[in-house]
């Protein structure tokens, strides 16, 4: 696990990112499953492998996207609220 945050929006959730690549959410709200869902997974790279992933940002602009690190150089933008699975906007690409 590279870093564990709750969303600011969203209280009740616990997010990961982690070395595999992944964001996975924990419903804590008492309603929900007790178990992760994937939120955002970095695209594979040429050699089938995902980008680690090194941290969450607080809450980054309006509407509680948080900003994810990731070893390749790139920052995403994620919404903890959106469809799980339906990724983050690039920021930022390495040069």
């Amino acid at each position: 696990v590279g870093g564990m945050r709750f969303a600011a929006p969203l209280p009740h959730l616990l997010l990961s990112c982690s070395h595999d690549g992944a964001v996975r959410a924990l419903d804590l709200g008492g309603g929900g499953s007790s178990a992760f869902v994937e939120l955002y997974r970095a695209p594979e790279d040429p050699d089938g492998d995902y980008a680690m992933l090194h941290a969450l940002s607080r809450t980054a602009g309006e509407g509680g996207a948080l900003a994810v690190c990731r070893t390749d150089g790139l920052v995403t933008l994620l919404d903890p609220r959106a469809a799980p699975g339906g990724g983050g906007t690039g920021v930022h690409t390495q040069r």
